[in-house]
């Protein structure tokens, strides 16, 4: 089997991602007044998470694309601190175009088993229909894409993976099996590249 780069993996997850962030941004449209969610906030960064592979595989593209002094910040960060998101940094996240899904969609109501519920700084007026997002159509589209990536890659298994350990070992904190499979990354960011 041939190398594979990391963003031929990730075709599938980008739809649902583009999906997201559309909803997000006409919701955002219609109701600019009822969401704090902008550069600064970072309320929905309190949890230390973990992510389906193929989010992790996403994660560790956008630490490859930092340059190799930042992404020593980023390990010394995940080894040291305690603050529960290691990608955090001044009122931004260091991996903003390839966050996880849970952090795309937070702030916006979302209906899961029935109940809405949104980020509590979000729509303390009531929560309108066309701002809802589905949690279950979320939770079924990652897990398809996460599922057509096991199979492409033919793996047993795909574990979540940290992303405190993902951010302190990138690539390295991927299972064996795939890391086998995957094409090296180049050794020069586009960031470090404008350092130059």
């Amino acid at each position: 089997m041939r190398p594979i780069p990391l963003t031929a993996l990730l075709a599938p997850w980008r739809q649902i991602m583009a999906k997201v962030d559309a909803f997000f941004g006409e919701v955002t449209s219609r109701h600019a007044e009822a969401l704090q969610c902008r550069h600064g906030c970072s309320l929905c960064c309190g949890q230390e998470l973990s992510v389906m592979l193929v989010e992790a595989i996403a994660v560790v593209e956008g630490i490859e694309k930092l340059s190799a002094r930042t992404r020593h910040e980023l390990e010394e960060s995940a080894a040291a601190e305690n603050k529960p998101c290691v990608f955090l940094h001044e009122g931004g996240c260091r991996i903003y175009a390839e966050r996880p899904l849970l952090c795309r969609s937070h702030g916006l109501p979302i209906r899961q088993h029935g109940e809405v519920a949104a980020c509590e700084l979000n729509f303390t007026a009531g929560h309108p229909p066309d701002a809802i997002l589905d949690g279950g159509w979320l939770t079924a589209a990652l897990t398809t894409a996460n599922g057509i990536l096991q199979e492409q890659l033919k793996l047993e298994h795909t574990p979540r993976v940290s992303l405190r350990e993902l951010a302190r070992r990138g690539r390295a904190a991927l299972p064996e099996d795939l890391i086998r499979k995957l094409a090296p990354s180049d050794d020069a960011s586009p960031e470090e590249a404008s350092e130059l």
